[in-house]
């Protein structure tokens, strides 16, 4: 390695650390274009790579698959049709172009009969759900719009997705198995998995399987333009690199179809790690940061509280003559020893023990 590579190398690193410590991933683009850096939770957060968890093979379905579908907006997310869903056997005037289904059926199979509803005009709730025992499975269904969650529940064992906008969530039992033989995750979009595609026999990739590489395309080396998708995002990212050093910009974009807040920054020093630095959060970081208390309106809190505490300890031996000590009598301590600090005369009357100021 080149000393030139080996100092582009450890301001990658140390970039990248930074950023991962502050729930940001990296994504840094070279000065050529290409990727120089993708960092492990900018790839965790785009479904590059996959976390630990549920597997199945590479595959595709076949006749005979029971297929669970779940769509808040058909056609939106998931490259769909109504037509699509005849090899459901689901062949339904009422199901249209965004309109909402949860279905189970067997796929291309004209004889047995699917389950499914669907909302096109007016939803009439937070949560709808498709509840059945199907061919031998007990199957939930769920779409949760308030908390932006699909979840299928296959005899007891819960897949689901969170969604910002819109998606087409799929999971599918081998017919001769049993066993589950896909399920959607993050980054679909990034490894051509839409429901619409899948539908149609497209091939699916593994996941999580030993042996198997889990990018389906490389990232490193190759330029930005064929890795990342998304108009408005590359849009963005060639106006960066065209701008000048420390020319930062920042929004909301759509990368391999799904949502995620950016923030852009050109470093242009005539130096090794000159280029465009992307840091990403996706809407599960960015929700939960939201969650989190400002460190600096906690400590005001938190001095807020002592202050009031120590109030009230003082009230309580101020009072420590005073006959009973039940919750109700600690009150009139302190409510009394306040208005001791006022001009005003106080008078403690009747059984509940209210304070009357005169």
């Amino acid at each position: 390695m080149t000393e030139v590579s080996e100092n582009r190398q450890f301001c990658t690193d140390v970039m990248k650390t930074a950023a991962e410590g502050l729930n940001y991933g990296l994504i840094y683009v070279q000065e050529d274009g290409s990727i120089g850096e993708y960092s492990p939770l900018a790839k965790e957060m785009m479904g590059v790579t996959l976390t630990e968890g549920e597997s199945h093979p590479a595959g595709e379905l076949t006749s005979g698959d029971i297929v669970v579908f779940l769509d808040n907006d058909l056609g939106n997310d998931d490259k769909m049709t109504p037509e699509d869903l005849k090899i459901l056997n689901i062949n339904s005037r009422e199901i249209r172009q965004g309109s909402v289904v949860l279905a189970i059926g067997v796929y291309n199979n004209k004889k047995i009969q699917p389950i499914y509803k669907t909302f096109s005009d007016y939803i009439p709730d937070s949560r709808i759900e498709l509840s059945h025992r199907y061919l031998g499975f007990t199957i939930d269904a769920a779409i949760d719009f308030e908390n932006r969650r699909m979840s299928v529940n296959l005899n007891g064992k819960e897949y689901y997705m969170n969604y910002l906008e819109s998606i087409g969530y799929m999971v599918a039992i081998d017919g001769l198995t049993g066993i589950v033989k896909f399920f959607q995750a993050k980054g679909y979009g990034y490894r051509g998995e839409e429901a619409g595609e899948l539908l149609r026999g497209k091939k699916f990739a593994g996941k999580n399987v030993p042996g198997e590489v889990q990018e389906l395309l490389p990232t490193v080396g190759m330029k930005a333009d064929q890795i990342l998708t998304g108009d408005a995002f590359l849009h963005a990212l060639k106006n960066l690199m065209e701008s000048e050093d420390g020319t930062h910009l920042e929004g909301v974009y759509e990368i391999y179809r799904r949502m995620v807040y950016c923030h852009l920054i050109r470093i242009k020093k005539n130096c090794d790690y000159d280029g465009g630095y992307v840091f990403v959060q996706d809407n599960e970081v960015t929700e939960n940061t939201a969650r989190q208390t400002n460190p600096l309106t906690a400590e005001v809190e938190k001095r807020a509280k002592k202050k009031a505490y120590q109030a009230d300890e003082e009230g309580a031996a101020a009072f420590a003559g005073f006959i009973g000590n039940s919750p109700a009598m600690e009150k009139v301590k302190q409510l009394a020893y306040k208005a001791s600090k006022t001009k005003f005369n106080v008078i403690i009357t009747g059984e509940s023990l209210s304070l009357i100021h005169i």
